[in-house]
């Protein structure tokens, strides 16, 4: 049974090497690494300790892909669908599926004013609801860098037993954004994902 995946296991290793070169070739062979490796069957793969660290490798790699810059959008979106189904490695299972990064994705903004409203004078489209134009001190908070994507919004969902009235409508893949979201949606999101995270 091993002998079955011996050969394509060496294909990986000659596609993503320990110590790949930086050519454009070389980033290409990760991108098919990748597709190879859901062709074989990660579990085929992860039998052994080297087949793990592979599998570890091809996924971190990939991430490499994406943030070196070297493909276009379209490309960047097929190298993300095949991290989505390898298990993409850039969220935290562990933190609702958040950025694997220091703020878990967020951006601290920093205690200060905020212009609010309009001016009249300079937006006579404005309306009345908007003004007058005033200044807010706002307190220290945090906004997400990224859109929340299909598993983040499903973590909630099964978390809560959220009644989300489009939840039998299409989704991309786990690390898309999540789409047929309603205001309410979102705002019992935040509500939520906020209380996980003071919890923290």
């Amino acid at each position: 049974m091993s002998g079955e995946i011996d050969k394509p296991r060496a294909l990986l290793e000659e596609l993503c090497p320990v110590h790949p070169e930086e050519t454009d070739v070389a980033w290409r062979q990760v991108w098919l690494a990748g597709d190879a490796l859901l062709e074989m069957g990660r579990h085929r793969v992860r039998d052994s300790a080297a087949g793990r660290a592979l599998d570890v490798r091809v996924r971190q790699r990939l991430v490499a892909l994406l943030r070196a810059g070297r493909l276009r959008p379209v490309e960047c979106a097929a190298v993300g669908d095949t991290l989505a189904r390898l298990d993409d490695p850039r969220f935290r299972a562990d933190a609702w599926y958040l950025p694997d990064e220091r703020l878990l994705g967020f951006v601290e903004i920093p205690v200060g004013p905020f212009r609010m409203g309009s001016n009249k004078r300079r937006d006579p489209l404005a309306f009345d609801d908007e003004m007058p134009q005033h200044v807010l001190n706002l307190p220290r908070y945090y906004i997400a860098r990224y859109p929340v994507t299909v598993a983040q919004f499903q973590k909630f969902i099964e978390a809560t037993s959220h009644a989300w009235e489009h939840a039998e409508r299409p989704q991309g893949q786990s690390n898309h954004p999540v789409v047929y979201v309603t205001w309410y949606d979102a705002l019992a999101y935040c509500r939520w994902l906020t209380g996980c995270l003071r919890g923290v």
